[in-house]
Parts: structure tokens; C-alpha cells; sequence
């Protein structure tokens, strides 16, 4: 097949165009494991902030005692 001026143009495009489908597709599940794993990161995050909030309400209600004397 033989290309004249500007002809080449639309095949040039067409082949980049599938080729970054390609490599999207390609790329995909690996960003889909990345997106669980950083949920499952922000999941336990936040359970252990909440674990430290109540720990710091509790020490604060809690009376002081102290043990110095």
C-alpha cells in the first residue's frame, strides 16, 4: 500500500491511537490490584486512628493518679 502526502497521516493515527488502547489495557489490572491495596491501606489507617482517638478519650476521662507520691 503506498502512502501520498498526506495519506499516511490516518494510518499513523489509527496505529498510535490501538496501540495506547494496548498498553491502557495492559495496564489496568495492575492498576486495579494498586486501587485495592491502597483502599485496604486506608481502611486500616483509619481503624487505627479511631483506635487512638478512643485510647485518648479514655486517658482522658480516666482519673489521674499520681504516682509519684
Amino acid at each position: 500500500m503506498r502512502f501520498i502526502g498526506g495519506n499516511w497521516l490516518l494510518p499513523l493515527a489509527a496505529w498510535h491511537w490501538q496501540s495506547r488502547i494496548q498498553m491502557q489495557a495492559e495496564k489496568l489490572p495492575g492498576n486495579q490490584e494498586s486501587a485495592a491495596i491502597t483502599a485496604e491501606i486506608r481502611d486500616r489507617l483509619n481503624a487505627h486512628g479511631q483506635i487512638l482517638r478512643s485510647l485518648q478519650a479514655f486517658a482522658a476521662a480516666a482519673p489521674s493518679e499520681d504516682l509519684a507520691t
